[in-house]
């Protein structure tokens, strides 16, 4: 579920439509995926809120932790960091962030782990955008800090299969394991065209062999502009194509 401000988060904001810096909508939709048998992760930050999220770790990342892991505790929920600025000036700050998590929840791969103890990180596409974030969340995967990383979507859909796994390659070729890497489509103006195949079919397959851990959709179903409101067809071709 995206997004909580980190800045509230930092403050423990209450009122205006938080609780303890979590949005209320958010607390009250966790419910609706767990009673379903679904994990829910708690996105801080998000393109809009980047710099409000650099502004949070400069003013104190432990403590930042501090309150995503009592929030991750309470509502049994993952964390996922995605903070889109490409500049080293916040990276200590930020592995002061990810520590300061993993010391009060304990990374935990197990079948039966808390939804808590998953930690995830948001990089670009390719390896060139947020080249700063790439290489420390590597490290950090690799030493069970993060549970995986994503690749999130370019600026636009891509034009054909090749075009994203040129992307993803890079993530690979630059040493983050492939099953702890998942890669991410458009769930806004393309997601009709799932239902017959075609490019969700060719990830599916290129996620199978490469041993991607999988695939990711964003913004899917969110309405409004550019985007598809309860689009189908990522459901459809999901269940078609993901057995």
């Amino acid at each position: 579920m995206s997004f909580m401000d980190p800045i509230a988060l930092l403050n423990a904001q209450n009122g205006n439509g938080y609780t303890n810096g979590v949005p209320n909508g958010m607390i009250a939709s966790v419910s609706y995926f767990t009673s379903r048998g679904i994990r829910v992760m708690f996105s801080i930050g998000g393109a809009s809120w980047s710099d409000r999220f650099v502004s949070a770790l400069n003013q104190n990342a432990a403590q930042f932790a501090k309150n995503a892991a009592m929030t991750a505790k309470k509502y049994d929920v993952g964390m996922e960091i995605d903070v889109e600025v490409d500049s080293s000036s916040y990276a200590s700050q930020l592995g002061t962030f990810v520590d300061t998590y993993r010391t009060l929840i304990p990374y935990d791969s197990s079948a039966n782990a808390s939804s808590s103890t998953m930690l995830t990180i948001d990089m670009g596409s390719g390896t060139d955008y947020l080249a700063t974030i790439a290489s420390p969340a590597r490290g950090w995967v690799s030493s069970n800090k993060l549970n995986w990383a994503n690749a999130m979507v370019s600026d636009s859909p891509w034009n054909d299969i090749n075009e994203a796994t040129s992307s993803w390659q890079q993530h690979l070729s630059a040493g983050l394991p492939a099953n702890r890497l998942v890669v991410s489509q458009y769930g806004s103006n393309t997601c009709s065209s799932y239902n017959s195949g075609g490019i969700l079919q060719e990830t599916v397959q290129w996620v199978q062999g490469k041993g991607v851990r999988g695939i990711a959709f964003w913004a899917a179903g969110s309405g409004g502009g550019e985007f598809v409101s309860n689009c189908r067809g990522i459901q459809q071709g999901s269940q078609a194509l993901l057995k």
